[in-house]
């Protein structure tokens, strides 16, 4: 099974880039290929942007069971 889980750079700060990082770190299973996209980094809005472009291009080529997608609550998701 191939997992592509999206969500914030896991060398950001915050709780859900640290849930990212542990999964990179301890998720090891023979039998689920598990994928990481960034959609967001720190730094300027360039750079941002280039990430979140970079993140979607890159999905769409990838071919995958199941998406496990981070967003956070209210104005941020958008």
């Amino acid at each position: 099974m191939k997992v592509l889980m999206i969500g914030p750079d896991s060398q950001a700060k915050g709780g859900i880039a640290t849930v990212i990082q542990n999964f990179q770190t301890y998720f090891h299973y023979p039998d689920i290929d598990m994928f990481f996209l960034t959609t967001w980094q720190e730094g300027s809005k360039w750079n941002q942007f280039k990430t979140a472009m970079a993140s979607y291009r890159k999905m769409r080529k990838t071919d995958v069971d199941i998406i496990h997608l981070h967003v956070a609550q209210k104005g941020s998701f958008f």
